[in-house]
């Protein structure tokens, strides 16, 4: 397996190959001390969290359901075949990537719709015409990339719709986009509860985000608190230069279901106070999960697709639960 991670600020190209990486005591001391400032697990400080789970909107997680179906249950448009002009599509201008937008409703019947991506979290709505609006915003600082307005991104589009694919011109736009997969494969997964709070997949852990003024749909947007996961209890450990979240789900219970690129698989509290970790030894993971409405958590391996049990607050490996690993 290799992973080529690109940085902005130093512009060399570095090949992660797990397999082949060694780590001394003492490189694994070094790093130890050098994260002694690293980023620290903050649970979430609200009430009557124990009861949460995935919001009642229509798609309020990644491919919409826990199954990962993508399947809507809404009826299509029922209007004639015709070619739809510019007049008619609602294109709100944002930073690239973004999962999806995640509904949920408010007490007093206001739809709002989560956006996670690199450099921001938006709230929006549907307007008078039927139209997005952003409602606001909450702006992030990307680690290896600047952030992009609305107005960067027409241009920077324009510019590669101009260029011709393969010449000399179009590999020099796309290049500038080397490695933003990877910071995009991070802010990808996400999900909004039931509590209206929205849980975004980040470079070392899963971040909470809500309302300033709890159940406005107007307020501003918060960070609520982050759980960073314990590098020691990933599969590879400190062989692994920096954990990257490939996929993200939740149990029935409202426990977050979070898979490591390495073959980790971590079951995280609602308020993001603490965790517990299944390692598949050997094990590569390269998608997402699906859970099932047992608790069953089908993870698929480069080797084979694994299912593990949720029980009482754990996994469970045990064939008479269901489980084949």
């Amino acid at each position: 397996m290799d992973v080529t991670i690109r940085s902005r600020t130093d512009n060399v190209k570095r090949n992660w190959r797990p397999t082949e990486m060694k780590i001394t005591t003492l490189g694994a001391l070094a790093m130890l001390v050098a994260c002694l400032g690293c980023a620290r697990t903050e649970p979430i400080q609200l009430p009557g969290l124990e009861d949460t789970r995935l919001s009642d909107g229509t798609c309020p997680t990644i491919h919409c359901n826990t199954s990962q179906t993508d399947a809507l249950p809404l009826k299509g448009p029922e209007a004639p075949s015709q070619v739809l002009g510019g007049d008619v599509i609602d294109h709100l201008w944002s930073s690239p990537i973004a999962g999806g937008i995640l509904d949920y409703t408010y007490a007093d019947g206001t739809t709002v719709f989560w956006v996670s991506q690199v450099d921001r979290i938006m709230k929006l709505r549907l307007d008078e015409q039927n139209r997005l609006q952003k409602i606001t915003e909450l702006p992030i600082e990307p680690k290896d990339f600047p952030r992009f307005s609305p107005e960067d991104m027409q241009r920077i589009v324009a510019k590669l719709d101009a260029a011709t694919l393969g010449t000399e011109e179009y590999d020099e736009l796309a290049d500038e986009w080397n490695g933003y997969q990877i910071e995009g494969l991070r802010a990808y997964y996400a999900m909004v509860s039931n509590k209206g709070i929205l849980y975004v997949s980040n470079r070392n852990g899963v971040v909470a985000y809500g309302d300033a003024e709890r159940g406005k749909s107007g307020s501003e947007i918060v960070k609520l608190g982050q759980y960073v996961f314990k590098k020691l209890k990933l599969q590879l450990g400190l062989k692994m230069p920096l954990p990257i979240m490939i996929g993200m789900n939740v149990t029935p219970d409202g426990h977050i279901i979070a898979v490591t690129i390495d073959g980790t698989v971590v079951g995280i509290k609602p308020d993001l106070s603490d965790a517990v970790y299944y390692n598949l030894p050997g094990e590569q993971i390269w998608n997402s999960i699906a859970i099932d409405e047992r608790g069953g958590v089908y993870v698929p391996g480069t080797r084979r697709l694994h299912k593990v049990i949720w029980k009482n607050g754990g996994f469970s490996d045990d064939p008479k639960d269901g489980a084949w690993v």
